[in-house]
């Protein structure tokens, strides 16, 4: 995301640098021409925060770090001691507002809601509310669309040749997730159904052994020829890399965090016939809109964003929720029922007419989130806060058009 913003904001005449790599060593320069400032030896700079904002005159600092971490609530008496303004890009995945976000987003000059869900659930602060406005991700259509023949080639390449593909794109962190649901549904799905056991993949863009080891709870359930993980290999030019079949010679385990050029992506997400996610809650899901661009259709649990994102643009189906739990930051997570979640994956691949009106809406629904509508709204911003102006922006009132 930050690439993308900061790039737009760079042409329109702005001066932005990011702070972003974690390590001691030189500037980075990445695609887009943009420079990546080492963050220092500590995970979240700050160890060097206060040279940078002395030394390079900053004007007004956008943070995009998640509001309820230690490390980072010096940031905001930080820039008040230099009277330079905070914009902070919150990341909400659970309702009601935590109490240990309140501190941060309060001391902050003003909030970006990435997602309707967020906009409403941090509004419930009135101190918050009335510095509050709704910027959502966006994705580039240059880069995610439809690509007229790719399905079979990359099916061809992987070795799902005649596979329906469902794929899973996401990282595996903690039980954030929640691929222990995804993989109890498919069993179901496969358990119940002979023709989904012969016709079927569930492929998954994730490092499984980051956090919950996927490798093993897959083979709990003796499912290993069924789930697949992606394994990458080094293109010609050796700084990029791309999907391979797990038995390549040359195949490595990727890492997401670290992952493939957007239009490789592309190209995965083009292979799929469904993307799928048993997560207990998102702030948006960058996924999600990214396959929808490439007109994929959807599978998403009815919590968080899975109602604006999927469910009332009818890009696909909804499942079911099973349980509720409050969580150590004192909100409570909505986790999907594995059986409505094996119901809609039975339903995805036995209905073609619905996948292609699910894929049609997909593709429609993507439109709105074209960079070319969300970096204005960066940019009106930005600079509306840089001249001392009072900024709400509240969809609701249709300000944004999305």
């Amino acid at each position: 995301m930050a690439k993308h913003v900061v790039d737009g904001l760079r042409k329109a005449g702005h001066d932005v640098m990011i702070i972003g790599n974690i390590t001691a060593g030189r500037p980075i320069e990445d695609e887009k021409g943009n420079i990546n400032f080492p963050a220092g030896l500590r995970p979240w700079g700050e160890d060097v925060m206060e040279d940078y904002l002395k030394g390079y005159d900053i004007e007004l600092m956008v943070s995009m770090l998640d509001t309820w971490m230690p490390e980072i609530q010096y940031l905001p008496e930080l820039t008040k001691k230099f009277k330079i303004p905070l914009i902070t890009h919150v990341t909400i995945r659970a309702q009601p507002l935590s109490p240990m976000m309140c501190n941060f987003m309060m001391k902050s000059d003003h909030i970006i809601a990435p997602s309707k869900f967020v906009y409403a659930t941090a509004a419930e602060l009135a101190e918050i509310k009335n510095k509050l406005s709704f910027i959502p991700h966006g994705v580039d259509l240059d880069a995610y669309k439809p690509i007229p023949g790719m399905r079979e080639a990359m099916k061809k390449r992987l070795g799902y040749d005649n596979k329906f593909v469902f794929l899973t794109v996401g990282r595996n962190n903690f039980f954030m997730k929640r691929f222990d649901i995804m993989f109890k549904a498919y069993k179901i799905l496969l358990d119940n159904e002979p023709e989904a056991r012969k016709n079927t993949i569930l492929h998954l863009h994730t490092l499984p052994s980051e956090s919950l080891n996927l490798n093993m709870l897959r083979d709990r359930g003796g499912m290993q020829e069924f789930i697949k993980f992606s394994r990458v290999r080094p293109k010609q030019k050796r700084d990029e890399i791309e999907l391979c079949n797990e038995n390549d010679p040359n195949a490595m385990m990727n890492n997401p965090n670290f992952g493939m050029r957007e239009d490789e992506m592309a190209k995965m997400y083009n292979m799929s016939d469904c993307h799928i996610s048993t997560t207990s809650g998102e702030s948006f899901c960058f996924p999600v809109v990214e396959s929808q661009a490439c007109g994929i259709p959807q599978i998403f649990p009815n919590n968080t964003t899975g109602p604006e994102l999927v469910g009332n643009v009818k890009a696909g189906l909804l499942a079911g929720i099973q349980a509720e739990l409050t969580t150590l930051m004192i909100a409570d997570e909505k986790y999907a029922d594995p059986l409505l979640v094996a119901k809609c994956m039975q339903h995805m691949y036995e209905k073609e007419d619905e996948r292609k009106m699910f894929s049609e809406n997909a593709m429609l629904n993507a439109q709105k989130y074209s960079w070319k509508n969300i970096i204005p709204m960066w940019i009106s911003l930005v600079e509306r806060i840089g001249q001392g102006k009072k900024v709400n922006v509240d969809y609701t009132k249709g300000d944004l058009g999305v």
